[in-house]
C-alpha cells in the first residue's frame, strides 16, 4: 500500500510539471492564501561542545523537526523594502530539538544526566541570494523562545551544565537550496545550525551548538508562478524603483540598555563548595549605553562608528571571586579592576520595514575585568549582533530591541535590553 501511494504522489508531480507552461500566473486581486505556504522538515545535527566543555560530552547526536507557515511577499504588495531584499519570505514556526541521545554524564552517578527536548517556536526571515527558474539558494535566519523538558539540577541532572533552566534563547541559521517542483511543491535541502542557550542570565550555561544536513518540503496554497518574483518585468521594476527611495544620508543614534548577568566563577565557585544548588547564583545588573554615528548609502543598509560604555556593577564580586579562587595574579602581574569598560567598533545595520539588524565587531579602548578577560582571549575584541524594532508613530525614530555581545564569535558576554533613540 505504501509502495502504491509513493508511485501515484510521484505519478501526480510529474504530471503536474509536464502539464505548467513557463508564464507565472497572474491573479487580478491577492489574498492572505496567495502568500502563505506550509513548510515541514528534520535534520541530523552533530552536537560541538565549547572550550572546556569537551569531557562533558560522551556522544554527539542531535534531531531537530521543524514546522513553519511561510508568508511569500510579492511585488503586488507595493512594499519597497520587499523589493529591496528581491522578495523574501517572512517566517514562523516551531522546531522541536531532541537531544536525549546526548549523553553527559562525566561522573558516578545512580543516574545518567541528558538534555531532554526542546520546543521552540519563533519568528524568522528567508532571502534567496541566487535565483533560476526552479531553482534558488539563500539564507535563514530564525530567532525564538525555547522550552526545554529537562534541564541542569543539582540532584536528578547534575552534569548537564549545558542548560540551565526550563527556557532558553532559540537561533537558527542555514544556508539552503530550493528546487520548485511545481506550482505547490518545492523540495529544500541545507546545512542548518541550531544554538541554545540563556546569553549568560542564568547559570550554568555552556549552550547547545548543532551543525548539520536538513531536508524539506513546502506546499503552497495557491497555485504560485515558477518564475522567481524577482526575474519578472514587474518585480525588476519594483527593484529598481525602491533602490531611489527617500532617505536621510546622516544620522546619528542613542540607546541605553541593561544587562543581567550570572557570573561563571560564582557557579564554579559554589560547586567546588559542595553546596546543595550551585545553579541560585545572584543575578547581576549592569548598564550599557552606546552613540553611533552612521552613513545610509542605501535605504536598506548604513555602516558607521560606535563607542560603546558600560558600567560593570558586580566588579567587586569578580575581585572576591578571583582571590577565592587564586585567579588574582596571571604571570606574576597583580590584576586590576575598574567597573568602566570602554570600547569602538565598526558597525553595519540592515533595515527590513521597521525591523534592524545591527552588528558590530569592536575593541575595547579601557578594560580592567580581572582572570575573565584575561583569559577569554577578550581583553581587545568584542562582537555584537542584534534585533530592534522602531515604532512607526515616531517616524522609526524611537526603537526597543536587544543586543548579544560575545568574545572570540563564541563565548556570550551578555545580553543588553533596552531603547534608542535615531536622530534623522
Amino acid at each position: 500500500m505504501r509502495r502504491l501511494f509513493a508511485v501515484l504522489l510521484l505519478f501526480g508531480f510529474v504530471a503536474q510539471l509536464r502539464a505548467e507552461s513557463a508564464d507565472s500566473v497572474t491573479a487580478p486581486r491577492l489574498t492572505f492564501a496567495d502568500h502563505v505556504a506550509i513548510s515541514a522538515g528534520g535534520a541530523v545535527g552533530y552536537m560541538t561542545p565549547v572550550a572546556g566543555a569537551e569531557s562533558l560530552l560522551k556522544s554527539h547526536t542531535t534531531a531537530f523537526y521543524d514546522l513553519r507557515l511561510r508568508y511569500q511577499t510579492r511585488p503586488e504588495d507595493g512594499n519597497a523594502y520587499d523589493a529591496l531584499f528581491r522578495y523574501p519570505v517572512i517566517q514562523g514556526g516551531i522546531a522541536v530539538g531532541d537531544l536525549t541521545h546526548i549523553d553527559v554524564s562525566r561522573k558516578s552517578r545512580p543516574y545518567q544526566s541528558t538534555l531532554g527536548v526542546a520546543i521552540a517556536p519563533y519568528y524568522g526571515f528567508h532571502r534567496n541570494i541566487i535565483q533560476s527558474r526552479r531553482w534558488s539558494l539563500g539564507y535563514d535566519l530564525l530567532n525564538g523562545i525555547a522550552f526545554c523538558t529537562n534541564p541542569y539540577d543539582p540532584h536528578t541532572n547534575a552534569d548537564n551544565e549545558f542548560i540551565g533552566r526550563h527556557f532558553a534563547i532559540f537561533l537558527g541559521i542555514d544556508i539552503e537550496a530550493r528546487f520548485r517542483l511545481s506550482r505547490h511543491w518545492t523540495l529544500s535541502a541545507a546545512f542548518d545550525f541550531k544554538h541554545l542557550s540563556a546569553a549568560s542570565i542564568i547559570r550554568p550555561n555552556l549552550g547547545v551548538n548543532s551543525f548539520g544536513p536538513m531536508l524539506g518540503v513546502t506546499y503552497d496554497l495557491t497555485s504560485q508562478p515558477l518564475i522567481p518574483y524577482s526575474q519578472t518585468d514587474e518585480g525588476r521594476e519594483r527593484i529598481k524603483e525602491a533602490k531611489t527611495m527617500s532617505h536621510k544620508r546622516f544620522y546619528f543614534e542613542l540607546s541605553a540598555s541593561v544587562v543581567p548577568k550570572a557570573l561563571p566563577d560564582e557557579f564554579n565557585y559554589l560547586v567546588s563548595q559542595h553546596v546543595d544548588d550551585p545553579s541560585k547564583c545572584p543575578v547581576y545588573v549592569s548598564y550599557s549605553t552606546m552613540l553611533s554615528a552612521m552613513y545610509r548609502y542605501l535605504p536598506h543598509h548604513s555602516s558607521g562608528l560606535e563607542i560603546d560604555y558600560s558600567y560593570i556593577s558586580h566588579t567587586d564580586r569578580l575581585r572576591e571571586l578571583d582571590m577565592l579562587q587564586k585567579h588574582d595574579v596571571v604571570d606574576g602581574r597583580q590584576l586590576t579592576y575598574s567597573p568602566h569598560v570602554v570600547g569602538i567598533g565598526v558597525r553595519h545595520d540592515v533595515f527590513f520595514r521597521h525591523f534592524t539588524v545591527n552588528l558590530c565587531l569592536g575593541a575595547y579602548l579601557y578594560r580592567h575585568q580581572g582572570w575573565r578577560a584575561e583569559t577569554w582571549e577578550s581583553k581587545y575584541i568584542y562582537e555584537i549582533i542584534g534585533v530592534r524594532y522602531s515604532l512607526p508613530f515616531t517616524n522609526d525614530r524611537l526603537f526597543v530591541g536587544y543586543n548579544v555581545k560575545a568574545h572570540r564569535f563564541s563565548r556570550v558576554d551578555g545580553m543588553h535590553l533596552g531603547l534608542g533613540w535615531r536622530f534623522w
